[in-house]
């Protein structure tokens, strides 16, 4: 094995497709309609000319379709009080030319209900997620079917003329594992199981005439059957599995500031920090126990500079990323090292005819720094 070789014949292309449309009414009675439809396909091509096989090569490419529908209805009570339904239904299939490859197809239903009320200073605002999933498969045995409820509970507080707001919440998360994660034919863990998470987070926020805010944040994860990912042959074959139990600690905190200088020019800056320390807590006896999960950072930092005027825009990001480790032990051998990775984006916004528009380019990793985003 060579770490941090500076070259390699791989190659990865991705090419995403997507279409969507949004209808929103709100009928005399206040009641709102919200109606989405959206179609997105993706294609993904791997190929390694160095692999060793009969063919002499690795060339392997997948299709993946989704079509999504979705509707909500909300209706106020008053000035404080207010609820809301919601459903989305999802369809995704993934195809292949490989012999013997599953072809699934996913059916998820998404609904949450949800109400939010607002007393003097106090927001409070509550959600039950019903999460239901059906998988079907042409070959072979596809995932089980999963039914999972996942309530959310939050509040703020702010008070009477302070620029301060306390804020916190509680929440569980169900998260089902990929058709990447489950099917992919050197990667994929029929036996995966989904992860779930209980989630506390205590929050301040601080608010200057909107000019400037800063954010700070503790948290408390809870994860049962954490997903994660473990390298094996190649940077395409990966092992996917769960680690039984995780305790994840951190700290969140960020500045946004934005002001108009000489002439209209508008400058931004934004700051995010993470601390974060999560462990594996499922066996006392393992020589993982309180070791921080694979490719996992402790410390994890972002920066954008930008600047915008006459609808032009020009934006510098930055992330870097602490060192972690590639294996569940923390040894010296199974180190890697951080990396920091910049962007620049260019902007113009407009409108025409009372429609606005927007256009973008980006050039990623300017100053083509080797990194691995996990």
């Amino acid at each position: 094995v060579i770490y941090y070789n500076p070259f390699s014949s791989q190659r990865l292309w991705n090419r995403d497709i997507f279409g969507s449309a949004t209808w929103r009414h709100t009928m005399p009675s206040q009641l709102g309609l919200l109606v989405n439809v959206k179609y997105a396909q993706n294609h993904l091509r791997y190929l390694d000319p160095d692999v060793l096989n009969s063919a002499g090569k690795l060339d392997q490419q997948y299709d993946q379709r989704e079509f999504f529908s979705s509707m909500a209805v909300t209706y106020p009570i008053g000035r404080s009080l207010g609820l809301s339904l919601a459903g989305d239904l999802v369809v995704n299939d993934l195809r292949t030319d490989h012999a013997g490859f599953a072809f699934p197809t996913r059916y998820t239903g998404l609904f949450v209900f949800s109400a939010k009320a607002k007393l003097g200073g106090f927001k409070v605002h509550g959600d039950l997620l019903n999460t239901n999933i059906y998988e079907k498969v042409k070959i072979g045995s596809a995932a089980p079917s999963r039914v999972v409820w996942s309530p959310a509970f939050s509040v703020s507080f702010t008070p009477r003329n302070s620029p301060f707001m306390i804020r916190g919440f509680y929440k569980q998360i169900f998260t089902n594992p990929t058709f990447n994660d489950l099917y992919y034919t050197r990667i994929g863990n029929r036996n995966l199981e989904p992860e779930f998470a209980t989630q506390y987070d205590l929050g301040l926020t601080f608010s200057n005439s909107g000019s400037f805010s800063a954010t700070a944040d503790v948290y408390y994860n809870q994860v049962r059957d954490k997903i994660i990912a473990i390298p094996n042959k190649d940077l395409f074959t990966w092992t996917m599995l769960n680690l039984g139990e995780v305790d994840i600690r951190g700290l969140d905190v960020g500045i946004k500031y934005e002001n108009t200088f000489y002439e209209q020019l508008v400058g931004s800056l934004s700051v995010n920090y993470t601390l974060q320390n999560a462990v594996d807590i499922t066996d006392p006896l393992s020589g993982t126990y309180l070791h921080q999960i694979p490719y996992t950072p402790r410390n994890t930092a972002a920066y954008n500079v930008g600047f915008k005027k006459s609808g032009f825009g020009l934006f510098y990001n930055q992330i870097i990323t602490g060192g972690r480790y590639y294996l569940g032990q923390n040894l010296p051998e199974n180190y890697v090292r951080g990396f920091s990775l910049s962007d620049l984006t260019a902007t113009y916004e407009n409108s025409r005819a009372s429609i606005p528009y927007s256009l973008s380019a980006t050039v990623n990793n300017i100053f083509n720094a080797p990194y691995a985003f996990i």
